[in-house]
């Protein structure tokens, strides 16, 4: 395989790419992937990946969102009735992102470690920070680390699946945060 490390100072959406990543980003994407202005933004009814305590994150649905203070109330995928209501900038859509909207530096939420709630079971996702991006035969391999550790209450930090980086993983491997313009903005559209 001929691989590429991809040399800082990239910025989210701003790093050329090489012919075969331009082939690969012209294939057809999934339907779950959006490419509006609202691409990462959650509205109500969408699924999402959102905080629930201690720098955990677990899949949820959008029930309300409240623009005054920006701050959504979700409803978890499994039956806790806790830690529902949740800041913007700690729920992301549960949808692919594109290779496009990722770059070194990009806080991201990958999957690391698994839970269970009574008869629920799944992936918990971590939030994190891409370090490395790896180009191999036209596919692109994200590598980070985490954005919280054990002195700031990760609860992951303490199991035993826990790794303080995280490699090779693709885009559909990763969920992006809406930022406070793309917010403001969608849900002005809304009205």
């Amino acid at each position: 395989s001929s691989g590429i490390n991809a040399e800082w100072p990239l910025r989210p959406g701003t790093d050329v790419k090489r012919k075969e990543e331009v082939k690969e980003s012209q294939k057809s994407q999934p339907n779950e992937t959006k490419s509006s202005l609202r691409a990462s933004v959650p509205m109500m009814g969408d699924a999402v990946v959102a905080h629930y305590a201690e720098w955990q994150f677990f899949p949820a649905k959008v029930a309300d969102f409240d623009r005054v203070s920006m701050k959504y109330t979700v409803d978890w995928d499994d039956p806790d009735p806790n830690c529902r209501i949740q800041s913007y900038n700690l729920v992301a859509l549960n949808v692919t992102a594109t290779d496009d909207m990722i770059g070194i530096g990009s806080s991201v939420l990958f999957k690391q470690g698994t839970y269970r709630f009574g008869d629920s079971t799944g992936d918990v996702w971590n939030l994190g920070e891409i370090t490395d991006i790896l180009v191999e035969d036209g596919v692109r391999y994200y590598s980070g680390k985490h954005s919280k550790n054990a002195a700031d209450g990760l609860a992951v930090a303490t199991w035993p699946s826990y790794r303080p980086t995280f490699e090779r993983a693709r885009c559909q491997d990763l969920r992006l945060f809406p930022n406070a313009i793309e917010m403001l903005q969608a849900y002005r559209n809304e009205e």
